[in-house]
């Protein structure tokens, strides 16, 4: 879940939120105080790509079968954004 708190964004700024079914994963080097393994995700063609819409509030369910990125933010312009995750990592883990 991400509110989107940045006025004004306009195409080429990045930041946009690309959405799609996943073709597969690797995993990639997890910190050591990260609750969950990471992986590079690789995306169907077909992926949807969401741009920041200012006061607005983007929900994804995510799991197995989904996957997103979160494109860099360019130039001088910063994104402003709350991000929370939810899941089951945590009672996996025992937590």
């Amino acid at each position: 879940m991400a509110y989107n708190l940045t006025v004004g964004w306009q195409p080429g700024q990045g930041g946009e939120t690309t959405v799609g079914l996943v073709a597969g994963k690797e995993p990639v080097e997890t910190p050591a105080d990260s609750p969950i393994d990471l992986y590079q995700w690789h995306l169907h063609d077909g992926a949807a790509i969401l741009p920041p819409q200012y006061n607005s509030i983007l929900v994804l369910r995510l799991g197995t079968q989904f996957a997103h990125s979160v494109n860099p933010v360019l130039g001088e312009e910063p994104r402003y954004s709350v991000t929370t995750i939810y899941g089951t990592a945590w009672q996996e883990a025992g937590q």
